[in-house]
């Protein structure tokens, strides 16, 4: 009895270890719905490739994955991968829906920062119209092209191209730019935490230009090593000088500038991640020691996310930034709170240079409408697939600052606590194009003030 009990314990136990050891040969991969875009640039985001050996139980996690490397990637508006299994080879089938890549941009800009700050005045004459027009899939191998022109009291034309990849196994890419501006302001310093502008109504009194070139190497899927070299010429007219001795030692500034990203992206979806974590070191030399050079500065800082899913509906998700600095950085490009993608939200119209700085950021956000996708009939799938999802935000943000020396205005101002933190809540709107709309609404405790904001990119 026991020997028989024995013996289909056994046969039981193997059975289960056959169906968990099934793997599968991956046969062919069919790729349908990319009118433009290249069969090897889709491939470049599987995590299976022909030939590959798959387990029955990875088959499903490596699916998500290259649907999310596909997702980052922005160039479909819907992704599909489905299989089938005959005998020990399975067939894939990739079906995409591409976005329509020749997207023009009308844009106003507030020569007096963001959209928060300029709302305070609403002063019409000291904005700037621009078009943009971008091609994020120029050849069909997921090359960037963009030309802007700006005109009001800010002028400008800029250029840009990037190719990911220009090597056989697509690992390596090359990027150029160049442009050119002309302006009626110029920022001379920053008082009460706000960039204090020099403007006159007819005189262009800034004028530069700047080209830049580099390289990215993407190995895999989520590493990427990014380096860019470039030079900028900037020429003050002597009114500012006149006003403003101490703005600069000369009304030239050249420089060349050294930068490079490392980064590490395991986020599910990059422009608005509800799971994943990334993180990125950022080194920046700003001049190389060359005679004909009026700027010796440069920084580090580093980036770090996290979300996480926390029950049904309910995602969590936490940020850092830290960074340092040493020298004086131009103050058109100067490091600081408020600028460059380092913000507090809430602080939006405040501009605070930091020789050192560490900003902590965390949210939850409630699932108010889960991801939606309406086809308008009869319309071109490029154009007439949309997606909108919505979420409501508590988020805390706190940040710990040193004060850069080299902007004595500071000592003039309302010091704020080198500790602030806040709290707010607001509602996060994604829509088609990967883009995002946040209002919100946040108490800053150091100040005793309540800020409104509106941003067009995920808080953390």
């Amino acid at each position: 009895m026991f020997q028989k009990l024995s013996m289909a314990v056994f046969f039981v136990l193997f059975a289960i270890a056959s169906v968990k050891a099934q793997s599968y040969i991956v046969d062919s991969i069919a790729i349908s719905g990319n009118k433009k875009t290249k069969n090897a640039i889709i491939l470049r985001e599987l995590v299976f490739q022909p030939g590959d050996t798959l387990s029955e139980q990875d088959i499903d996690p490596l699916i998500e994955e290259s649907k999310n490397n596909l997702s980052n990637i922005e160039l479909f508006n819907l992704i599909d991968i489905v299989y089938l299994i005959q005998g020990d080879k399975i067939e894939f089938h990739v079906r995409v829906e591409e976005q329509w890549y020749y997207i023009p941009y009308i844009y106003i800009r507030s020569a007096k920062g963001n959209f928060n700050t300029w709302w305070k005045t609403r002063q019409w004459n000291m904005l700037t119209y621009g078009l943009q027009v971008k091609n994020a899939n120029f050849s069909g191998r997921r090359d960037y092209f963009s030309v802007a022109v700006a005109f009001g009291y800010d002028n400008a034309l800029s250029v840009q191209y990037a190719m990911p990849y220009i090597t056989k196994k697509r690992n390596f890419g090359l990027q150029f730019g160049v442009s050119a501006n002309a302006s009626r302001k110029v920022a001379y310093t920053v008082d009460n935490y706000q960039l204090q502008y020099f403007l006159s109504n007819k005189k262009i009194i800034r004028k530069g230009f700047s080209v830049s070139a580099g390289f990215t190497y993407r190995p895999k899927y989520h590493l990427t090593w990014q380096v860019d070299i470039a030079y900028h010429h900037t020429l003050y007219g002597d009114t500012i000088f006149k006003n403003y001795p101490d703005f600069w030692t000369n009304n030239t500034i050249n420089y060349f500038q050294f930068y490079t990203k490392l980064k590490l992206d395991h986020r599910n979806y990059a422009s608005y991640p509800l799971e994943g974590y990334y993180i990125d070191v950022i080194g920046e030399k700003l001049g190389f020691g060359l005679p004909f050079e009026h700027v010796h500065a440069g920084s580090l800082q580093t980036n770090f996310r996290y979300y996480v899913p926390v029950v049904k509906q309910l995602y969590f998700g936490i940020g850092m930034t830290a960074y340092t600095v040493w020298g004086r950085y131009p103050l058109q490009v100067v490091k600081c709170l408020g600028a460059n993608d380092i913000e507090m939200r809430g602080l939006y119209s405040y501009l605070i240079p930091a020789q050192h700085l560490i900003l902590l950021k965390t949210n939850f956000k409630v699932e108010l409408l889960p991801p939606k996708f309406v086809r308008i009939r009869n319309w071109d799938t490029r154009i007439g697939h949309l997606s909108f999802a919505c979420y409501w935000n508590f988020f805390s943000d706190m940040v710990y600052f040193i004060p850069d020396a080299n902007y004595n205005s500071l000592s003039k101002s309302s010091p704020l606590n080198q500790l602030q933190n806040i709290l707010g809540m607001g509602l996060d709107v994604v829509t088609s194009y990967d883009k995002v709309i946040r209002l919100e609404i946040s108490y800053d405790f150091q100040l005793g003030k309540i800020f409104y904001g509106l941003n067009f990119k995920a808080g953390i």
